[in-house]
């Protein structure tokens, strides 16, 4: 999600809040919409639970591999681009977000 996307969400997330008479449902389905046309003619890219921690490490500045780099920035061009989304299934993140606090924390991922 590239920086004028989430613009556009907290603009929606206020106007929500400021607007009473629509239902929290009706909200969450004009949101999910929204994101099916703003994704809908883009490539999806899925990528392995193994790359994810790649991507993860090199945007932290830890790559393993120098191509780690190079493949993070291609695949940041081409989401910021319109080209591709990378979905990511919600174990997945949680997985990826679990790992990357407990190594912050110094625990084992």
């Amino acid at each position: 999600m590239c920086e004028s996307d989430l613009e556009n969400n907290y603009k929606k997330q206020r106007k929500h809040l400021a607007d009473t008479n629509v239902s929290t449902r009706e909200y969450l389905r004009q949101l999910s919409n929204d994101l099916g046309k703003s994704i809908g003619l883009r490539k999806k890219l899925y990528l392995d639970t193994r790359y994810w921690v790649f991507l993860r490490d090199a945007a932290l500045g830890r790559p393993k591999q120098p191509e780690h780099v190079e493949i993070l920035y291609l695949l940041r061009r081409l989401v910021h681009d319109g080209v591709v989304v990378c979905p990511v299934s919600d174990v997945a993140f949680m997985e990826l977000s679990t790992g990357f606090e407990a190594q912050w924390n110094g625990k084992p991922g």
